[in-house]
């Protein structure tokens, strides 16, 4: 459970609405993480969009091997995403 006030898929409107929107049809899901930077949706565009431009194909490894490396480092980290 965040401890950071987050507003759920349900309730998003405008322009958050469209980066959870976009969000679940790239990663399945609105992850905790996502949620937890509801409240300035146009931070979160900008971050959306510098992770767009950095992993999940963008780099010359291709999305198999970022994919295996995401994995392993969420893995060592711990983290659930």
């Amino acid at each position: 459970m965040a401890w950071i006030r987050t507003i759920g898929e349900a309730e998003a409107t405008g322009q958050l609405k469209e980066i959870y929107e976009d969000v679940k049809r790239r990663r399945g899901l609105v992850s905790a993480a996502v949620a937890a930077m509801a409240l300035r949706p146009e931070a979160l565009a900008k971050l959306e969009a510098f992770r767009s431009s950095i992993i999940f194909g963008a780099s010359s490894l291709g999305r198999r091997r970022e994919d295996m490396i995401a994995l392993v480092v969420s893995g060592i980290n711990g983290c659930r995403y």
